[in-house]
């Protein structure tokens, strides 16, 4: 048996070798979802599966597009195949040409940084998503831990000595990481650990990526995981393991189930933080320099709020009475605060704006399952449907 896959790996390697453009094709299932990019901080790799020749996960790049989505993970569609994403599906409900610019781990000045190329495409609309759950955390690390757009810094010495204090006490960074290895959750790059195994098997075997190729060929699967719900036992398992989590909340009601992560959520959206609510008078900056670029083009803007998971559900667990912990009721109040302060602000600066909470809310309320069964906050494909069925 092994001699057979030793022969079979030997003459794949000199395959590959005489026919550079297979082994190309090959080892695009090994590439990494990142790339370094000294501006962007990452960008989307074009040889990573279901990326386009720019790097962004659509099927090609057009000359020109009539919707530009801009996002994070939230629209790139972790949890859900390309064709899945709600970016994808607004395509395909509008019968509008969407172009998906988004990658995990941007937020709203690496949405700036991409103006020009967006505008690029020459689009009527550009829709530009604000995820409560990191977004005015990566505005404060650009700012004041890459130290990128100085002029967005605060003027106020009595501000700045408070976020030196802060950091030097403990960087956010170190703090949200420390609570993400306590907690085993909230890790952006997801995908990328979930097939820790796959990928070492792809990067030292020449054999397993030829059957991945001709799988992916025939079947077209994603290396995201569509989910609808999980069986009996799987649940009972995650259940259980999540029960033992402290900062976790396990929730199962009306055929929905699902965890909540209100510790991990809250180490980068508690305004109490300075740092944070700094993160977000700079997340709003950006958000009206983009506008005024937009309206300069005559392209039309829209703001796209997505809620994180465990706010989606603070309806129901108030009728419901669930007994949520001090952390969750502390994370509500937050992100209630932040959209009315983003409102506030989209309203005084004449921005349009959508917010997908009553899309999602309905999906909930109807006993539909719009996100993952475990800790993942990242909508399914059911979820993404939602969004992209209130944006058309």
């Amino acid at each position: 048996m092994f001699g057979v896959v030793f022969v079979s790996e030997g003459i794949m390697y000199t395959f590959c070798a005489i026919f550079p453009s297979v082994g190309s094709v090959l080892s695009n299932y090994n590439s990494p979802l990142y790339l370094q990019d000294e501006r962007l901080g990452v960008r989307p790799n074009p040889h990573y599966p279901e990326h386009d020749s720019n790097g962004f996960r659509n099927r090609s790049v057009p000359k020109s597009a009539d919707i530009i989505a801009i996002g994070d993970s939230q629209t790139y569609g972790i949890s859900a195949s390309r064709g899945k994403a709600w970016p994808q599906q607004l395509a395909s409900i509008s019968k509008r040409s969407v172009y998906n610019m988004a990658l995990g781990g941007w937020g709203p000045l690496q949405y700036l940084m991409l103006t020009d190329n967006a505008l690029g495409f020459q689009p009527k609309v550009i829709i530009q998503a604000f995820y409560a759950g990191n977004d005015i955390y990566d505005s404060f690390l650009v700012v004041y831990g890459k130290h990128q757009f100085p002029e967005l810094r605060s003027t106020s010495p009595e501000i700045i000595n408070q976020i030196e204090k802060l950091e030097s006490d403990k960087k956010l960074g170190n703090k949200i990481a420390e609570v993400t290895l306590s907690m085993g959750t909230g890790n952006p790059n997801v995908a990328e650990n979930r097939y820790a195994l796959i990928r070492y098997m792809l990067k030292h075997s020449k054999l397993c990526n030829l059957i991945l190729s001709a799988i992916m060929k025939i079947f077209k699967p994603s290396l995201f995981l569509d989910d609808a719900g999980v069986s009996e036992q799987q649940w009972l398992a995650i259940k259980d393991h999540f029960k033992k989590i402290d900062g976790s909340q396990v929730y199962e009601a009306k055929g929905i189930r699902t965890v909540f992560t209100p510790r991990y959520r809250l180490c980068a959206l508690n305004l109490e933080d300075k740092r944070l609510e700094e993160g977000l008078r700079i997340s709003l900056q950006a958000i009206r320099m983009q506008a005024e670029r937009m309206k300069a083009k005559g392209v039309r803007f829209i703001i796209l709020f997505i809620p994180t998971k465990e706010y989606v559900f603070k309806e129901m667990l108030d009728s419901e009475k669930y007994e949520s912990s001090d952390e969750l009721r502390m994370l509500m109040t937050n992100e209630e605060r932040m959209w009315r302060e983003i409102r506030q602000f989209a309203e005084k600066n004449g921005m349009e704006y959508l917010d997908t909470l009553p899309a999602l809310q309905k999906y909930v309320y109807s006993g539909k399952q719009p996100y993952r069964s475990d800790d993942d906050g990242h909508p399914n494909a059911m979820g993404y449907r939602a969004i992209a069925e209130i944006v058309a």
